[in-house]
């Protein structure tokens, strides 16, 4: 017997059948389940494009696209659906797992599941209040930052949290775009996806040193590159285009904050996020204990995805 969240099992397999339809352009997709005395398997199978054996350790990381999404016609959304599958396997006593032996030799993803999961739920949060930065100091200036990403709902999260913080916030969604705001608006500070259309990251970030360097009179920018694509050379090479900091997506908030106190010598007033212990309690009719989803929209508003 599975005693589990028929909602959550349902989510995790249509997304995993869906990507693996989205991705197999000929061939075949397969289903099939399996139980022993401990266990039950959930295996979707495809003859699809692959996954790079250097990307498999990275694919369930929220916002990590693929060379495979990357590269498809299609819309391949925000990057974030087999990470929420792996939370919800993980929440629910489970697993989720893949395996592929490479590009154009198509994908396995296993979900495993207990025959057995009680029905209570004791979630635990850190027991030493986690210390915040509320906003910048009242006698601090007013700064300038720009976000330059071309896909909104990566923008939204750092442009919602920098102006909790107190800055004044532009964005840019393209390359040509961002060195217009940037002449035009001359940010403190720059956050650039290094994936942006027209003109890509690493090419806007050397021709801003490069005029800094023609038109002394501009404001040299301090410059984070931003990626979900950490394989390779990605920090090497950012530092070396005139990036003044490498930072892979997803990032948590106290990154953000150390890097801005770091490059900027910004002083922020601190507080405590007074979230603990939440009790044991059995789950309720409506499907979650009440406390359980305060924590939730907590972790949501500050984009905490370790407690997601």
């Amino acid at each position: 017997m599975i005693v589990s969240d028929e909602a959550k099992i349902r989510h995790i397999l249509i997304n995993l059948l869906g990507n693996a339809i989205k991705f197999t352009h000929g061939g075949r997709v397969c289903l099939r389940a399996d139980t022993d005395k401990q266990q039950m398997c959930f295996v979707v199978e495809d003859t699809g494009v692959g996954i790079s054996p250097l990307e498999q350790p990275y694919l369930f990381r929220p916002f990590f696209q693929g060379k495979q999404t990357v590269n498809a016609s299609s819309d391949t959304g925000v990057g974030l659906g087999l990470s929420i599958s792996y939370e919800f396997a993980r929440l629910i006593g489970g697993d989720l797992s893949v395996y592929s032996a490479g590009e154009g030799q198509g994908a396995r993803f296993t979900l495993t599941l207990p025959l057995r999961t009680p029905i209570t739920s004791s979630f635990a949060l850190p027991a030493e209040p986690v210390k915040c930065a509320i906003q910048v100091r009242a006698d601090q200036p007013v700064y300038r930052t720009l976000v330059a990403d071309d896909q909104p709902a990566h923008a939204l999260l750092l442009i919602s949290l920098l102006r909790r913080l107190g800055f004044a916030v532009q964005s840019a969604t393209d390359g040509e775009q961002t060195l217009a705001v940037w002449r035009e608006w001359q940010p403190h500070m720059i956050w650039l996806d290094l994936r942006m259309p027209r003109v890509d990251g690493l090419t806007v970030a050397r021709q801003i040193r490069a005029i800094c360097v023609t038109e002394p009179g501009l404001l040299q920018p301090v410059i984070i590159a931003l990626s979900a694509h950490v394989l390779g050379e990605t920090a090497a090479s950012v530092l070396a285009a005139g990036c003044d900091e490498f930072l892979a997506k997803p990032f948590p908030e106290h990154e953000v904050v150390r890097l801005i106190e770091q490059h900027m010598h910004v002083q922020f007033e601190y507080g405590s996020a007074a979230m603990h212990e939440i009790p044991e309690t059995a789950i309720h009719d409506q499907g979650y204990h009440p406390a359980w989803c305060q924590a939730l929209r907590q972790a949501v508003q500050v984009a905490h995805f370790q407690r997601l």
